[in-house]
């Protein structure tokens, strides 16, 4: 099963912005700055492909990976109050 990494669906919608968005002093800055980085990509491209070893592509998987994904945008969009 083929699911886009949390990081490029991050930086798609807009996680590049909320890094410039952030200031210094941002409660969140390191964490957004860490989705935003080349060693998260990589670990979620490690992850993405252990799920392609042992998940199973069903409907619920995948909306339940969507779901995942629109809580972190929500979270990171509140947090730098987009």
């Amino acid at each position: 099963m083929r699911c886009r990494n949390e990081r490029d669906a991050f930086l798609d919608v807009g996680g590049r912005e909320l890094v410039l968005k952030c200031s210094q002093l941002h409660p969140y800055r390191r964490w957004i700055e860490a989705y935003s980085s080349e060693a998260f990509g990589r670990l979620a491209e490690q992850m993405e492909a252990l799920l392609d070893r042992i998940g199973t592509d069903t409907r619920e998987v995948r909306n339940c990976y969507r779901y995942a994904l629109q809580c972190e945008l929500d979270f990171f969009s509140d947090a730098v109050g987009s």
